[in-house]
């Protein structure tokens, strides 16, 4: 009885820690429960179980076999429970085996060398290229980020450099994000993007967006350029979310059919 009991107050106490932790609102207070302090509860939980499992198999051979076997089900139950809790901790932010490419093999090694036309820019060579994972894509300070999952490369990142010709990008056939920021970029010239859903051009000197076909493009940064015209969104009808702060647009005439952005015309 003494194991059912304690093994089903445990079994919820690790149910409200599994549900809480994979609930999506980041403001639940145990998430701020600081690691010195949370790191003790967990191994008491982990203790507990293993208290409350020892009662319900000593108790079984003596009475109560059923509240007990009850018992030693809930310990085993909220033992799998409590191994996933500490797993998805320990993997917290961190890329599951096989997601995500670290190294340059000959087997990504031919879509690495798409980006030899930028290296030779950017006077870098392919061992400056940082491989990383594609939620740390954006806040990587290195010069050339690249995240490849399965040998292609599904991420970019380009910083604080000077290039002029982006066209080797296009050969990029899987790229979902790039990034191009403060490279110094006055034109854009065949650039295209089949499958990128964000395209981040800010702090460069763009006048226009003319010379990009990014047809599935949602987040579009265009910050810190010399715009004056829209013109070339066109050939990024599905932008929605558009940041073009920064700029000195005057011309707005090319969004009056576009889906999305016809009300930047409208207001202006």
């Amino acid at each position: 009885m003494k194991s059912l009991l304690f093994a089903s107050i445990l079994t919820c106490l690790t149910a409200y820690l599994f549900m809480s932790l994979i609930d999506t609102n980041n403001q639940h207070w145990l998430l701020k429960i600081p690691s010195w302090f949370g790191f003790p509860i967990i191994i008491t939980i982990g203790v507990a179980y293993l208290i409350a499992l020892y009662l319900g198999v000593k108790g079984i051979f003596q009475e109560l076999r059923f509240s007990n076997a009850i018992g030693i089900l809930l310990s085993v139950f909220g033992i799998i429970l409590f191994v996933m809790i500490i797993s998805m901790q320990i993997g917290k932010n961190k890329a599951r085996k096989g997601q995500f490419d670290y190294i340059i093999t000959a087997e990504n090694s031919t879509e690495i060398s798409i980006l030899q036309p930028i290296l030779d820019q950017c006077h870098l060579s392919k061992n400056s290229i940082k491989m990383v994972e594609y939620w740390n894509l954006f806040s990587s300070k290195d010069t050339i980020a690249v995240c490849m999952q399965k040998n292609k490369i599904i991420g970019l990142g380009i910083k604080n450099v000077v290039i002029t010709d982006v066209s080797c990008i296009s050969k990029l056939d899987h790229l979902s994000s790039l990034t191009i920021n403060n490279c110094g970029l006055i034109k854009i010239e065949n650039l295209v993007l089949p499958k990128a859903e964000r395209l981040n051009l800010n702090n460069n000197l763009l006048s226009n967006l003319l010379g990009i076909d990014a047809p599935k493009v949602k987040w579009l940064d265009v910050e810190n350029n010399k715009l004056m015209s829209l013109k070339g969104i066109e050939n990024i009808p599905n932008a929605q979310y558009f940041n073009y702060a920064g700029n000195t647009i005057i011309d707005f005439s090319a969004t009056a059919n576009h889906n999305y952005l016809k009300i930047l015309n409208i207001k202006k």
